[in-house]
């Protein structure tokens, strides 16, 4: 089980610093897992790119949310609830 963390993904949507190697596991270790808050900082992230510091556009910040839901509905990422247990 490969574990992705929101930096990570948000590393890889703004193509950040780095941003190559949590590409290869997006492309080829899926399915990944993280927890359910996972798009909420997603998109936290890219809205304070977008709105705080003026680095996009809203339609381009729209782009990049969409892109981050597409990666979960296609369960490339799959979100959990971290109430289970390990076992």
């Amino acid at each position: 089980m490969i574990v992705v963390d929101a930096s990570a993904l948000v590393k890889y949507l703004l193509r950040e610093e780095g941003w190559e190697r949590p590409s290869r596991y997006v492309r080829t270790m899926k399915p990944l897992y993280s927890l359910v808050h996972l798009l909420k900082e997603v998109t936290n992230a890219v809205w304070k790119d977008a709105f705080t510091r003026k680095a996009m556009i809203s339609r381009f910040a729209m782009h990049l949310y969409n892109l981050g839901e597409r990666l979960i509905d296609s369960q490339v990422v799959i979100l959990e609830s971290g109430l289970k247990t390990l076992k």
